[in-house]
């Protein structure tokens, strides 16, 4: 089972997209990233840095955008505590 308030992600993609096609195009992202979460969660590696693996934390990124969920799980929870884009080095900056 997955925990994120959902609508919280949509108005938050909408002021940053400023563009309703876009949050919904990561929206979409979204839902499928879920459904691979919820197969494959306990198997991902922690975090490199070492503050978020002391945390318990792991990554997925989403499959088609520049945005990785950070979760932890709690028993046969994943609760993701944060969504945020993601820049490769020397592209953008």
């Amino acid at each position: 089972r997955l925990i994120y308030p959902y609508p919280i992600l949509y108005i938050r993609l909408l002021f940053e997209k400023k563009n309703e096609q876009a949050a919904s195009s990561v929206l979409d992202d979204f839902e499928k990233t879920k459904q691979i979460l919820s197969v494959v969660a306990g198997s991902l590696n922690y975090c490199a840095n070492s503050q978020l693996k002391r945390l318990g934390y792991k990554r997925l990124n989403f499959q088609h955008h520049r945005y990785f969920m950070l979760f932890r799980l709690v028993n046969n929870l994943a609760i993701v505590d944060n969504i945020k884009p993601f820049y490769k080095k020397g592209i953008f900056g």
